[in-house]
């Protein structure tokens, strides 16, 4: 089991510069990647969301590179023919469009080939550097969501030992609700004045529906089987978190079911400590990938 939340960096040295790769990730219910890549590697941008697919199924990915560069190789080298002929194009628009603008040294220097970074290159050589360092940062990014999901593994472990601790208590107490529903019963009577004794057919026939109506066997042996599910489900690898969701849904539909029908105060009080256990673990299973 893996969590959708992360942290990984990396760094490459090339020359006297260096690239800073981050990884950082929230849960998401399908992919999202979100990539900040320098504008000369634009290019490689399908390329780092393929990388990052490898790692990930869900979760909202950011992943960015920067540059830490000296100044003589931020400044680069201007390509005067290419600034020229972006020069040119610009003026063109500018009179076809009857615009008032005046052109800037910076907008022509933003123009793709005008400004050619030495760290930058489409050499395969730093290409392949770049590769290195962003399956690195991956790699670390993907350990610490794994270190992540054997925290959330124990946190429901923790959860589940306590859902099984009130699922016990309950079915001890179950047993015992239509006999204290015939004694209540049998004290309105006397209140009442009005005399029945047990072997009664009407008040038997009463206790035995009563009986029937707050029988939550079926949801106690239900609500077993997805607690084994769960626990089975969280000790798996790779995409679980929808599976997950499912069973709590549907352990949550048991216990609301139980608390309907026991018609028991104390049976109530436990249904609740259940539904605040249950609550706790679907706040952590968004993070589950």
């Amino acid at each position: 089991m893996i969590s959708m939340t992360g942290f990984g960096k990396a760094k490459m040295k090339y020359g006297s510069a260096w690239v800073k790769v981050e990884i950082s990730s929230v849960n998401r219910k399908q992919l999202e990647t979100i990539v900040g890549l320098p504008r000369e590697w634009a290019m490689l941008e399908r390329q780092v969301r393929e990388w990052v697919a490898e790692f990930a199924r869900r979760g909202r990915v950011q992943v960015t590179v920067e540059l830490e560069a000296p100044s003589e190789w931020v400044n680069g080298k201007v390509d005067v023919a290419v600034a020229r002929h972006y020069e040119r194009i610009f003026r063109q628009l500018i009179k076809e469009l009857k615009l008032k603008n005046e052109i800037t040294l910076q907008e022509v220097l933003a123009a793709p080939g005008v400004l050619n970074n030495q760290l930058l290159g489409n050499d395969e050589k730093v290409k392949c550097q770049f590769e290195f360092v962003v399956k690195k940062a991956l790699k670390e990014w993907s350990q610490m969501r794994k270190v992540e999901g054997d925290h959330l593994k124990k946190d429901f472990l923790h959860r589940t030992r306590r859902i099984r601790s009130l699922k016990k208590k309950i079915q001890i107490q179950a047993p015992w609700i239509a006999k204290k529903y015939g004694e209540r019963l049998k004290e309105r009577l006397r209140q009442a004045n009005v005399a029945v004794a047990w072997e009664d057919e009407v008040f038997r026939k009463e206790l035995l529906f009563f009986a029937e109506r707050c029988d939550i066997s079926e949801e106690l042996t239900r609500l077993e089987s997805h607690l084994q599910q769960f626990e089975e489900t969280i000790k798996k690898e790779g995409e679980v978190g929808r599976k997950l969701e499912f069973l709590l849904q549907e352990i949550f539909r048991e216990v609301n079911t139980m608390g309907a029908k026991a018609n028991d105060v104390k049976i109530a009080h436990e249904v609740m400590e259940l539904k605040m256990e249950i609550e706790k673990l679907r706040e952590q299973v968004q993070n589950v990938e």
